[in-house]
């Protein structure tokens, strides 16, 4: 992926994620969900990770418009492509490290949670994609919600920022446990 994407090709993303991620998580063995190895997250506590993460975006893009702009402002920049956050994103995890938000920190999952949690990972989502598709093509651009690690991103740079920020957990769990 690179340049900047319509909402009609964000969407079609996230489509390709969930399924990457149902794929992925379906082809686990159930009983490794709640497994950790090497000090590392388990595959059901990084997806009890990105199910936070999802919901925080999910919630700033739930605001309206105008409360938004009083928030944050609006965008004053160029905005980013989807190549330039992934590479933002990868330098900020290897400058900075890990950042340990409480809110975000997952709690201990049992393996009997997994199908839920998929079902509740797929659905927040699928509700950004829904929220994504909602916004005026240049509202995207306009407005602004604010990341961690990644400061004031667009509404376009934060649906890129969940997907890559999705991916490079599962990627995680890929190499965890192949």
């Amino acid at each position: 992926m690179e340049g900047v994407y319509t909402k009609a090709e964000i969407a079609e993303q996230y489509d390709e994620l969930i399924k990457r991620m149902k794929d992925l998580l379906q082809s686990q063995d159930d009983s490794m969900f709640s497994v950790s190895k090497n000090d590392k997250w388990s595959t059901g506590q990084q997806i009890e990770h990105l199910i936070k993460s999802a919901k925080a975006v999910n919630k700033g893009l739930g605001i309206n418009k105008l409360v938004l702009r009083g928030m944050f402002g609006l965008n004053n920049r160029d905005e980013k492509s989807f190549n330039q956050l992934q590479d933002k994103f990868t330098n900020g995890i290897k400058t900075v490290g890990k950042i340990e938000l409480p809110d975000y920190a997952p709690k201990h999952v049992e393996n009997h949670q997994k199908e839920e949690m998929v079902k509740k990972l797929a659905l927040e989502l699928k509700t950004i994609s829904n929220h994504v598709e909602s916004w005026k093509e240049e509202n995207l651009t306009k407005y602004i919600l604010p990341h961690p690690m990644l400061g004031k991103l667009t509404i376009r740079e934060m649906a890129y920022f969940t997907i890559i920020h999705t991916n490079h957990h599962l990627n995680s769990i890929t190499e965890q446990y192949s």
